[in-house]
């Protein structure tokens, strides 16, 4: 039941913050700022998703709430392209005491982005973007007892490939900074097998490996550009 209070708890979180970002963009959208994407842009953003791992047998684990983040760089190549790299990540804990179980899916990514409105238009804000790279997975188990001290427990980290596409609309709130909410997909192909691990207590665990994976989210991005036009 507190599983589920936090969960509907933290898409709330979302959805009003989602909501004021749109009300937001409205509130600008007549105000004196006109976005420019410069040469250059960082940005990073909290989101939240769901993700599935499967293991080499075929079965599936699929988690319907997890935490997120977003970093990203990139550089404009005119005003309706962008290059750049992407790290996302996805994780979710759970279990029942004593047991604490822990997974997290990770993608870094090189990136293109397709902006196909044109600057000042109603679809100047929106984007959208794929990439490719490294994925990799970590699965791991830590014992806890209340009033001792947390162990190591074991864990499991085993990588791969991975895909991503993701669309949103960047609302300016000033001439060089952006909050752009959207949606982003990321798949894993990871390959791992089933392995034996070392506890921090010296023991020995099979502990399932990922096979393939993957984690879709709702997120809110912050953007700065600089450097002058592109």
């Amino acid at each position: 039941m507190v599983g589920n209070m936090i969960r509907t708890r933290r898409w709330q979180i979302a959805g009003t913050a989602v909501l004021l970002v749109c009300l937001l963009g409205t509130s600008v959208s007549a105000g004196p700022f006109h976005g420019t994407r410069s040469k250059w842009t960082v940005g990073a953003g909290w989101n939240f998703g769901r993700g599935t791992f499967e293991d080499p047998g075929g079965t599936r684990d699929r988690f319907s709430d997890g935490s997120a983040s977003q970093i990203r760089a990139g550089r404009m190549l005119g005003r309706h392209f962008m290059v750049g790299v992407d790290y996302q990540g996805w994780a979710i804990e759970g279990g029942e005491l004593p047991n604490k179980d822990r997974g997290s899916l990770q993608n870094l990514s090189a990136t293109v982005t397709l902006i196909p409105g044109s600057p000042g238009s109603a679809l100047g804000g929106w984007y959208i973007r794929a990439g490719a790279g490294l994925g990799w997975s970590g699965k791991g188990r830590k014992e806890v007892h209340i009033g001792e001290e947390i162990h190591g427990g074991e864990r499991l980290d085993q990588f791969g490939y991975a895909v991503l596409g993701e669309t949103g609309y960047e609302i300016w709130v000033h001439h060089n900074f952006s909050i752009a909410p959207g949606v982003a997909i990321n798949y894993l192909d990871i390959g791992g097998k089933d392995e034996t691990v070392t506890t921090s207590d010296g023991e020995e665990v099979t502990v399932r490996g990922v096979d393939r994976a993957g984690f879709g989210t709702v997120q809110i991005t912050f953007n700065v550009y600089f450097g002058g036009d592109a």
